[in-house]
């Protein structure tokens, strides 16, 4: 008995939806791409963009620090030498007996900088400040050195001694009376200033002689009093 053929099911006559073609992810750009870029176009003249001109800017400061820094870490002897206002032999010399790292043809700044600031850190004690003054002769030995250092350091020891003797004086003059404040001397010459220029004005109202004469007289007494028992006592 002949078998009976499979129903073939009807085929779609919707078209099958196609897949999204995966795009492919673009390689970021490089800033330093892209700031040579905006160099190549500004020197052709053209205007660059806000990002451009960053980019631009940004490199180029990069540039920058970098060639300095190397500049800084190989200076030239010479050129370090006439820096320094001093002979090779006498930097050499210098460096050799304070442990200073000037040695070879160029000069590290970076490290001639450190050293000399430890060497500062190591002898702050007995170095001497900025503000002390004293006369270094010719051919000094390190003890002539050291004794006119330790001087140094008295007389300003002794300046300060004397400046807080000053304060203690007129504390004393003060606490005893002897010396008034200067707010107290401005208001009391203040009142006297008053006082003289009301005399004035009843001095020009006399007609003269025996009467002025009065006048000066009740105003000496009045001053007198103040001075006894009024505003002018201190």
């Amino acid at each position: 008995m002949a078998k009976k053929a499979a129903k073939r099911r009807p085929r779609s006559t919707t078209p099958a939806k196609k897949r999204p073609a995966k795009k492919t992810a673009k390689k970021p750009v490089d800033r330093v791409e892209r700031a040579l870029a905006a160099a190549l176009k500004s020197h052709r003249g053209s205007k660059l963009t806000q990002t451009e001109s960053r980019d631009l800017a940004w490199h180029q400061k990069q540039q920058h620090e970098r060639i300095a820094r190397e500049a800084y870490e190989a200076v030239p002897k010479g050129v370090f030498c006439a820096m320094a206002g001093r002979q090779q032999r006498t930097v050499d010399d210098q460096a050799e007996k304070y442990g200073l790292d000037v040695e070879g043809p160029d000069v590290d700044l970076f490290l001639f900088i450190k050293s000399a600031f430890d060497l500062i850190s190591a002898n702050a004690g007995s170095i001497r400040p900025n503000h002390v003054s004293f006369d270094i002769e010719e051919g000094d030995d390190v003890g002539a050195l050291e004794y006119k250092l330790k001087l140094s350091k008295l007389q300003e020891e002794v300046t300060k001694l004397q400046q807080t003797n000053e304060r203690l004086g007129i504390q004393i003059k003060h606490e005893r009376g002897d010396t008034i404040n200067r707010q107290d001397l401005r208001a009391l010459l203040g009142w006297f200033s008053t006082r003289v220029e009301g005399f004035g004005q009843q001095l020009r109202r006399t007609s003269g002689g025996e009467e002025a004469q009065t006048t000066l007289n009740e105003f000496l007494e009045q001053l007198a009093a103040e001075c006894r028992e009024g505003v002018l006592q201190v």
